[in-house]
């Protein structure tokens, strides 16, 4: 455990020394272009990076480098004030990601509303907010009549905070982090295999997304709640790829895992959710497959705008 401490903390103040004249020459690129849209990317990048950079430091009594925390703070705050404005070509519009656990969808969705301006809508948290409230009431996952119920009755809410970024609030309490452990996100696969269940979360879904402006995230949001969006994007990764990001997750929770510990539990609920018989995750004709195996969330992000650009200006 030692050696393993060690080596985390080897590497974090290997990657703080990259990342720290990293930030200059992107900050210094971004101005150079004038491109209002890459500084917002770079902004919100950077402070999320530092942020899980710290919290990563605190479960392995790594401090980083006090320039670093100095950094964190001030780009946290200038992507606040970086909002982008929405392009005329963009207005309007619904850009759909789906893909399985681990393929960077909710974090890249998260950054590319952002960057343009749009709403997130992280369908996925929906069904995680419904698993949790199953727990607080002792409610059995496989009670489908009982969580359909539970469904109909929670109260979900996306608040948009200047420092923390989108947070979701279950009747009323901030949930934020309460629904991202293993145990809810095991749970949310197995609420959502209730037909019920998905009816009512996707009803919501479309109400929120009939104004457009919107990118949402989940398993089935191209085709089910969104079949008819503007730009359909399938994220997928490699098996290992995906566990090492979960694993690295986990370990900033403070929750000891393994890769392969992760491996197995991601395969268990690719099956479960390619398998169910009520929207199951699936691969519509018309989305585009992106692999994010060797892609940085930056270059998620950048993918989906090119794919964007050149759509929206084709339909104009």
């Amino acid at each position: 455990m030692y050696s393993r401490r060690k080596s985390i903390r080897s590497l974090n103040q290997f990657v703080d020394s990259i990342i720290y004249v990293g930030i200059f020459r992107l900050f210094i690129y971004g101005r150079l272009l004038q491109n209002r849209q890459y500084l917002c990317c770079i902004y919100n990048l950077l402070a999320v990076w530092y942020k899980q950079r710290v919290n990563i430091g605190k479960n392995f009594n790594d401090k980083p480098n006090c320039h670093l925390l100095f950094l964190a703070g001030l780009l946290s705050y200038r992507a606040t004030m970086a909002k982008a404005e929405i392009r005329p070509e963009f207005e309007g519009k619904i850009i759909a990601i789906d893909g399985p656990a681990g393929s960077g969808k909710s974090t890249t969705a998260r950054l590319l509303a952002q960057v343009l301006g749009f709403t997130y809508l992280d369908t996925g948290a929906m069904y995680r907010a419904v698993a949790l409230m199953a727990l607080w009431e002792g409610v059995s996952w496989d009670d489908a009549g009982a969580m359909e119920n539970i469904a109909a009755d929670a109260e979900i809410e996306f608040v948009n905070d200047p420092d923390k970024g989108q947070l979701v609030f279950l009747n009323g309490e901030d949930v934020s982090e309460a629904i991202r452990t293993a145990e809810v996100s095991a749970g949310a696969s197995a609420v959502a295999v209730h037909a019920g269940v998905r009816r009512e979360l996707v009803r919501r879904q479309v109400e929120l997304g009939q104004k457009g402006n919107i990118v949402a995230e989940g398993r089935d949001t191209t085709s089910v709640v969104f079949p008819g969006a503007d730009l359909k994007v399938f994220l997928s990764a490699s098996l290992r790829a995906r566990a090492e990001r979960r694993m690295l997750e986990t370990c900033q929770r403070g929750e000891e895992t393994t890769v392969e510990e992760q491996e197995q539990m991601l395969d268990a609920r690719d099956k479960n959710d390619s398998g169910r018989k009520e929207s199951p995750l699936t691969r519509v004709d018309d989305a585009v497959v992106v692999d994010t195996t060797a892609l940085t969330i930056e270059g998620q992000v950048d993918v989906i705008i090119k794919l964007a650009e050149k759509k929206f200006s084709e339909n104009r």
